[in-house]
C-alpha cells in the first residue's frame, strides 16, 4: 500500500486505510464501498424473508389422496354415470371444489323410480368423493327447463314436488 496525505489534516496516512488514524476523516469511496455494503445486506435479508414467507406460507393439501379401495370405487361410479349418460339419464356433471356442484339430468331420469333416483345421486356423490364415504350436498336440474327436480343432502335424495 501506497502512503499518501489526508485531504482533511495533512498528515501521512496510508492509501488503504478506512479513514485516518489522527483525524477520522473517511474518503467518499470508502463510504460509498459501506453503503454498498449495507444496501446489499438489506436486499439479501429482504430476499430471504420473501422465500421464507413463501416456503411457511404453504397450505397442506386439504384432503389425503384416495386409497386404492376409494380410488376402485371412484372408477366404479364414474362408469356407472357413463353408463347414465350415454341412457340420457345424466347430461351434464360439473364441480369445482368449493362450490355446489351442477348435476344436469336429462329426460330419462325423469322415468326413474324414486329408489333409482336415489342409488342416482349415491353414484353422483362416490364419484364427486373421490370413493370416500363423505357426503356432499348438491341440486339436480332438468336440462331442459332447467328445474330443480330433487336435492342430495346429508346421503339422501329428496325429490321437488
Amino acid at each position: 500500500m501506497a502512503i499518501g496525505e489526508c485531504p482533511e489534516c495533512k498528515k501521512s496516512v496510508s492509501t488503504g486505510a478506512s479513514a485516518c488514524p489522527h483525524c477520522g476523516y473517511k474518503p467518499r469511496g470508502c463510504l460509498a464501498k459501506s453503503f454498498v455494503g449495507v444496501l446489499a445486506a438489506i436486499i439479501i435479508l429482504c430476499g430471504l424473508a420473501v422465500v421464507g414467507s413463501l416456503i411457511g406460507n404453504k397450505k397442506p393439501d386439504p384432503s389425503p389422496p384416495p386409497t386404492p379401495a376409494q380410488a376402485k370405487a371412484a372408477e366404479a361410479c364414474r362408469a356407472k354415470l357413463e353408463t347414465a349418460r350415454q341412457g340420457g339419464a345424466l347430461h351434464d356433471l360439473d364441480w369445482t371444489p368449493g362450490e355446489m356442484p351442477l348435476v344436469v339430468v336429462g329426460p330419462a331420469f325423469e322415468q326413474f323410480p324414486m329408489e333409482a333416483k336415489q342409488g342416482f345421486a349415491a353414484t353422483v356423490n362416490c364419484f364427486l368423493m373421490g370413493g370416500k364415504a363423505e357426503y356432499i350436498q348438491f341440486d339436480v336440474v332438468e336440462y331442459l327447463n332447467h328445474r330443480v327436480v330433487g336435492t342430495w343432502s346429508l346421503g339422501r335424495f329428496k325429490a321437488k314436488e
